[in-house]
């Protein structure tokens, strides 16, 4: 899995704020398939299974942060 990060701050001359930062995430930026956890389960008859969770897909979100 490939995860890409990018921020920047920015300065910014005003008497309130001091600076701006922005930053951009991309969690599984090829989108790819992936289980992060399995685990193995027994039902209630005594049976045995296997248990797998899929990793989330291409996630995208940012962030602003003004400090004072």
């Amino acid at each position: 899995m490939l995860n890409l990060g990018v921020e920047d701050t920015i300065p910014v001359h005003a008497d309130y704020v001091k600076n701006v930062k922005l930053a951009l995430n991309i969690d599984n930026l090829l989108n790819r398939r992936y289980f992060p956890k399995g685990f193995s389960n027994t039902d209630y008859y005594g049976n045995t299974y296997l248990s797998v969770l899929e990793g989330m897909p291409r996630f995208v979100f940012g962030s602003v942060t003004v400090k004072f």
